[in-house]
């Protein structure tokens, strides 16, 4: 938290190593810059639980998400848990394709409508495709920031697994046919 501050400043930053004679200082001068990555999936294995901690949807998330649960095939990995805490904005699509890696081929997600009223609005059903790539999953994370895509993924998937969405109530923006999801922590 004390790196934090205006972009194209630059702070000093010192560094204790070692004890008694052995203790040494070291100075550097860093440049407060944007943080832009391309990554919207990170993970974490602690006491045999894989976290996949997912910060937006979009064409490359679901690739990111299979190459992240390679390691749920690990001995010491008992059960994977998808955090959505920070997803509030992606593509449609790609909640479709992050779903397919959990639920089997074919499993209706929910339904895109399209139109702006009622005489002239047509649903089209979302459905998964591919393969389930594990069936470890055992809870969903959600929270304040969990919005629009987000809870539309949480909400696939709670329905159509018995698993756990725990955290705190999400915004309350995605809707797939109606439906919304808050955490009932």
């Amino acid at each position: 938290s004390h790196l934090r501050g205006k972009i194209g400043t630059t702070m000093r930053v010192e560094v204790e190593r070692g004890e008694g004679i052995w203790q040494r200082t070291f100075s550097m001068d860093l440049t407060r810059e944007n943080i832009d990555s391309n990554h919207s999936v990170y993970s974490r294995i602690r006491d045999g639980e894989l976290t996949l901690k997912v910060l937006w949807l979009d064409s490359s998330t679901a690739q990111q998400l299979t190459d992240h649960l390679s390691q749920a095939t690990r001995g010491d990995v008992t059960s994977v848990v998808l955090d959505l805490q920070n997803v509030s904005y992606g593509e449609t699509s790609a909640v479709a394709e992050c779903a397919s890696l959990f639920l089997p081929t074919g499993t209706p997600v929910g339904y895109l409508v399209s139109g702006h009223n009622a005489v002239k609005s047509v649903s089209s059903p979302i459905s998964t495709s591919g393969f389930a790539v594990t069936d470890q999953l055992t809870a969903i994370e959600v929270g304040p920031y969990t919005a629009r895509t987000g809870e539309m993924l949480a909400k696939a998937l709670e329905s159509n697994l018995d698993i756990e969405v725990r955290g705190a109530k999400s915004a309350g923006l995605g809707t797939l046919d109606g439906r919304t999801i808050r955490s009932r922590v």
